[in-house]
């Protein structure tokens, strides 16, 4: 007899956090790692292994239209890696929720950027969707949106 699928809801998704989450987790974590190592070392081989293949994948810089499919989001990394302005990002308040099929993370990213000569620091709340694949985690969406700086307190920004 044919196993019932179960809907994924936010119940489902919370049990399956409780259960096998811990593990499935820790690997949308390490696929999370790899691709913020990927940016901050301009490492296009490691950003393709982050990266569903295909039309599926869809990517949002900040202040960019949206992008579909790998191809055309490679040729945006290649572009953004080759303009040597990005030094380094960071993240922070990292939200982690693992279902069976997906994981979505949302946190803050710390953008060091290189304009004339120095270090010019911009923030983006970040989306990123993975794909629980044949060969692991693959992130599906990149979703970046600036966040003003202003709106935060001094305290906030070291």
């Amino acid at each position: 007899m044919a196993q019932k699928k179960t809907k994924e809801t936010p119940e489902t998704v919370s049990r399956v956090r409780k259960t096998a989450g811990g593990g499935m987790k820790k690997e949308v974590e390490r696929i999370q790692d790899s691709f913020y190592d990927a940016l901050n070392n301009a490492d296009i081989a490691l950003m393709e292994k982050v990266w569903v293949p295909g039309s599926k994948a869809k990517c949002i810089h900040p202040g960019w239209p949206a992008i579909e499919g790998w191809d055309a989001i490679k040729a945006s990394w290649i572009s953004i890696f080759e303009s040597g302005e990005l030094a380094s990002v960071e993240t922070s308040d990292i939200m982690i929720d693992v279902g069976e099929k997906a994981a979505w993370v949302n946190c803050i990213e710390r953008l060091n950027h290189f304009v004339d000569g120095r270090i010019v620091v911009t923030l983006a709340q970040a989306t990123n969707i993975f794909e629980n694949t044949e060969k692991g985690w693959r992130m599906t969406l990149h979703h970046a949106s600036p966040v003003p700086i202003s709106t935060l307190s001094e305290g906030e920004l070291q």
